[in-house]
């Protein structure tokens, strides 16, 4: 795994360099070819993948105004469904999770606690905390244990941005949706050999975790 760490790595980020002409498996060369993608920060998305955004952002936007009273957490709302939605395509697509939008949720987060008066502030700190510092250990286990990434930091940051958000007391019910969710999709999709890697990005589930906690707690008006 070291060896072909190096050479993927000396293949994707070398600027004048052809793919290694070694590489006789075509899971390889999509390999580099995707962290080249990676490498350059060029997050291209395909036709299919702005229609599941533009429709899994409409539902959000429909639903928050069906449920939620008030501009401002319409607003928050629909803001949450864009960040939520563009960082599941990204992930569903390239395996990853850009930080920027994670700092854009933390961001959305510090104003909701601005506009709100710091109301419950602590809550949402320890569930930023929690969120990343709970991902990143199973992470990090998982990794000793199986040796290879199971569930990677972008996991642990988009995590711990949904936890400001939705504060501690929402974490245990988006894992137990997302992890329910992820584990039917990933076994309806291995029965069908959908998924040639092996992998399933694990964003989408999270972030429809976390919407519909989110969308629950503003409902009871708990943050």
């Amino acid at each position: 795994m070291s060896i072909l760490w190096a050479r993927l790595s000396r293949s994707a980020f070398g600027s004048d360099r052809q793919l290694n002409t070694d590489f006789n498996s075509e899971v390889e060369v999509q390999l580099v070819v995707e962290m080249k993608i990676l490498h350059s920060r060029d997050y291209k998305l395909d036709a299919k993948h702005w229609i599941v955004f533009v429709l899994s952002v409409s539902l959000c936007a429909f639903s928050s105004v069906l449920i939620l009273e008030g501009i401002a957490s319409i607003c928050y709302s629909v803001l949450f469904a864009v960040l939520l939605s563009l960082a599941s395509a990204v992930d569903w697509k390239y395996g990853v999770i850009p930080n920027l939008l994670n700092l854009l949720i933390v961001i959305l987060a510090i104003i909701l606690l601005v506009d709100r008066g710091f109301y419950q502030w602590n809550q949402h700190i320890i569930g930023g905390l929690v969120g990343f510092a709970s991902i990143r250990f199973i992470g990090v286990l998982f990794e000793k244990i199986k040796g290879r990434e199971g569930i990677g930091a972008g996991d642990a940051k988009l995590f711990g941005a949904i936890g400001l958000m939705v504060t501690w007391t929402g974490l245990p019910a988006v894992m137990l949706i997302a992890s329910t969710t992820g584990i039917l999709v990933y076994l309806v999709a291995q029965n069908f050999k959908a998924l040639p890697s092996g992998r399933l990005a694990f964003a989408p589930f999270i972030s429809l975790g976390s919407w519909v906690v989110w969308l629950y707690q503003l409902s009871e008006q708990l943050i």
